[in-house]
């Protein structure tokens, strides 16, 4: 039963989930790892900010905001497709 429902969601539904996940939780690794919320954070964030770690954080963060920008933009053209094939179907004959 569960399995079937997991083969009816679209695989770019799933992407969608996986690059919210992402984005929620790069940002709060980010602040953890390469901005400390303190004296000495603030002192090191110059420092950490070209650390390869950090780098790969915000790759992340930027790459999981594409995909939900995409996501969105998928599902957009969707409906127009769909409103538009709707409307194909009431012209007359």
């Amino acid at each position: 039963m569960v399995f079937n429902i997991i083969k009816m969601v679209p695989s770019s539904v799933w992407v969608f989930f996986a690059c919210c996940f992402a984005h929620y939780i790069a940002p709060h690794a980010y602040v953890y790892f390469c901005v400390p919320d303190t004296l000495w954070g603030f002192i090191i964030s110059p420092i950490k900010a070209t650390s390869i770690e950090c780098k790969a954080i915000r790759f992340v963060i930027n790459v999981s905001a594409d995909g939900i920008d995409y996501f969105w933009l998928l599902v957009a053209f969707s409906v127009m497709s769909w409103v538009r094939s709707f409307m194909m179907s009431l012209r007359p004959k």
